[in-house]
């Protein structure tokens, strides 16, 4: 952990305990048990605040229940440590729009579509949700001008799939390499904020299981894989690119062999970074930097 991070989690650790957790000089196994821990955090455009996520210690009679996580708000200088959602069930994945108007996260409030996306002014509280997407969004990303959200989710199913399921018909087999699951893709869609539609960019076959957007937002930059299974997510992984405005369609964006983690645009927009196992794919894990200059080049 680098020395700016660790000086911020003090600082964030210091805020909790200043708003009721003061530590007892003996910890006792009800002292661990409710402990505020901190699960993320994101700092805002301009650095002067931060949310993030404190995972909440619930009460001994609703001790068996999901974890209940909350969104707190603190500024650098710490004049300001609050609390911004008090809801049952988990708020999660904050994100601060790039204007710093708004902070997004996931919630699964309503307990039926899974977790959807909501938007919180941290300045008046108000919090609106943004998705209605069954059966749940995994994961999002702001557009750089904040007027689009991305985000990966599986496609809603038909009635003949949702009678099936209302009936218990939900059979699932495992296996070692988890093959015969064949366990339904994950696909990219995005909403656009100013009309609140939302619409499904194609991907091909593929399982989605990362999207960034572009420094200019014309285009996303994907981590993708053939199917919906550990083996194939983290073994055989894929960066591809699509054009969101033109509707373009999607390609590999360079050729990639083994793991595969954190792709990333260079600021230009012309280029790529990335972990990867190393070039003969046997590295156990994804601890080497490349680079790709442009699309449908070698790392």
């Amino acid at each position: 952990m680098s020395p700016a991070k660790l000086l911020l989690v003090v600082a964030i650790l210091g805020g909790l305990r200043e708003s009721g957790e003061a530590a007892s000089k003996r910890l006792t196994a009800e002292a661990i048990v409710s402990l505020r821990t901190i699960q993320s955090f994101a700092i805002s455009p301009r650095g002067e605040s931060i949310v993030y996520v404190v995972n909440e210690p619930l009460p001994d009679a609703q001790s068996k229940n999901p974890v209940n996580t909350e969104l707190w708000l603190t500024t650098v200088d710490g004049t300001i440590n609050q609390r911004l959602t008090n809801h049952p069930g988990t708020d999660s994945a904050a994100q601060w729009s790039p204007d710093a108007s708004a902070i997004a996260f996931l919630s699964n409030r309503d307990g039926k579509e899974g977790n959807q996306i909501y938007s919180l002014d941290p300045k008046s509280g108000t919090t609106r949700q943004l998705t209605h997407h069954e059966p749940g969004i995994s994961s999002y990303g702001w557009s750089p001008d904040g007027k689009r959200i991305a985000f990966l989710a599986l496609e809603p199913l038909d009635d003949a799939a949702k009678t099936k399921r209302d009936h218990g018909d939900d059979e699932m087999v495992f296996t070692l390499s988890d093959d015969l699951q064949h366990a339904a893709p994950q696909k990219l869609w995005v909403l656009d904020l100013g009309s609140g539609k939302e619409r499904q960019i194609p991907t091909e076959h593929y399982h989605v299981t990362g999207v960034v957007w572009s420094p200019d937002g014309q285009r996303l930059l994907l981590l993708v894989s053939d199917e919906a299974n550990l083996d194939h997510e983290w073994t055989h992984s894929k960066l591809g690119v699509v054009d969101v405005s033109s509707g373009g369609k999607f390609k590999i964006y360079c050729p990639t062999q083994g793991k595969v983690l954190k792709p990333r645009w260079r600021p230009d927009g012309k280029a790529i970074t990335f972990l990867m196992s190393s070039a003969d794919g046997h590295e156990a894990a994804a601890s080497s930097l490349y680079l790709c200059t442009q699309e449908g080049t070698s790392a």
